[in-house]
């Protein structure tokens, strides 16, 4: 698990992954989410499981928000999309550069994979 807090709010991740950029691009393409960049991380954040709902209680019973699941990968160079091709379907996945909370999820998981 991950934890980290930003601005007074903490911030669980159950599950941390990596993977090859365009797996996380197909992910992004079929879910309709984006995916976000920051200093060579491109990021997938994904709630699988967990509702809405129960998420939303837990944050404001404790001051925590909880991701399910983050998936990342090495990606040196900002793109703004990318383009995945698979059997017959293609996407162009928007990718945003992160601030905020998933600025510094970035950051956490780039501290955490190098040692």
């Amino acid at each position: 698990m991950l934890e980290i807090e930003h601005k007074g709010i903490k911030i669980k991740v159950l599950f941390v992954d990596e993977a090859k950029p365009e797996d996380l691009a197909y992910m992004a393409g079929v879910m309709g989410r984006p995916l976000f960049w920051y200093s060579g991380m491109l990021v997938f954040l994904a709630n699988f499981f967990l509702d809405t709902s129960t998420l939303t209680k837990r944050f404001l019973k404790d001051k925590t928000l909880y991701v399910e699941h983050i998936i990342f990968a090495r990606m040196p160079e900002y793109k703004d999309t990318i383009r995945v091709i698979r059997e017959t379907l293609t996407y162009n996945v928007p990718i945003i550069r992160a601030c905020g909370i998933v600025k510094e999820l970035c950051k956490a998981i780039a501290k955490s994979s190098t040692g």
